[in-house]
């Protein structure tokens, strides 16, 4: 028996749904500790920790997203969008551990 249609299909948006999680996690974080004064070395950590939880959730969705042979298709596109998640959250939020933290 193979799971409904809507639930395959969620797992299309699932990265790009992490992806846009990091995103008001990591600048949520960037403003909390540029306001607050925190410590450089703080303030990279606890940013490298978001990022680091964010791309290892998206890691497991590859490696947990549904295979087979009867649903080729929708898992190699599903796959792609997984991989481009990853990829995508890494360039755009991986210049923010090297940058210049707080202006």
């Amino acid at each position: 028996m193979t799971e409904p249609v809507p639930a395959r299909m969620l797992w299309l948006v699932a990265g790009f749904t992490l992806w846009a999680t990091a995103f008001i996690a990591l600048y949520t974080i960037q403003a909390v500790g540029c306001a607050f004064e925190w410590p450089g070395l703080l303030h990279r950590g606890v940013l490298a920790v978001a990022l680091a939880a964010h791309l290892l959730a998206i890691g497991g969705l590859i490696v947990k997203a549904p295979r087979g042979p009867e649903r080729r298709f929708l898992s190699s596109v599903t796959l792609f969008t997984l991989w481009a998640a990853l990829v995508a959250t890494v360039v755009t939020y991986g210049p923010a551990l090297v940058l210049t933290i707080c202006i």
